[in-house]
């Protein structure tokens, strides 16, 4: 397995399907998982903020040719707390970049996540 596979970081990936099971065009989506664990699990991108209400905005981008230096981002854009995929290597078109583990853009994300799975289990 590629070794730049791994927790945080943003790939652009195709071959999605998207919450209702249609498929989409590439998307971006950040890696849940660590290093070498399969299934490949990610929280997909989206620049609509309109897709759910278990939505993340991402602080970390920049409106300029290649985006912002550490995620890639290049448009205002927020993580789909809902739209979590299993990712195959092979649907991996580019590496973009790093959302840190630690930083407070991936902590929200991973908390929003988190609500979203509290609230489908709760009676």
């Amino acid at each position: 397995m590629d070794s730049r596979i791994d927790f945080g970081k943003i790939v652009l990936a195709n071959g999605l399907y998207d919450t209702v099971g249609k498929p989409t065009h590439e998307h971006y989506a950040i890696i849940l998982t660590e290093h070498a664990v399969v299934p490949i699990k990610a929280v997909v991108i989206s620049s609509n903020t309109r897709l759910s209400k278990f939505i993340q905005h991402i602080k970390q981008w920049e409106n300029r040719k290649g985006g912002h230096r550490v995620t890639g981002l290049k448009m205002r854009c927020v993580a789909v707390c809902d739209w979590i995929v299993e990712l195959k290597e092979s649907q991996i078109l580019e590496y973009t970049g790093t959302i840190e583990p630690y930083q407070d853009d991936f902590s929200a994300i991973l908390k929003c996540i988190e609500a979203h799975q509290k609230q489908i289990k709760a009676p």
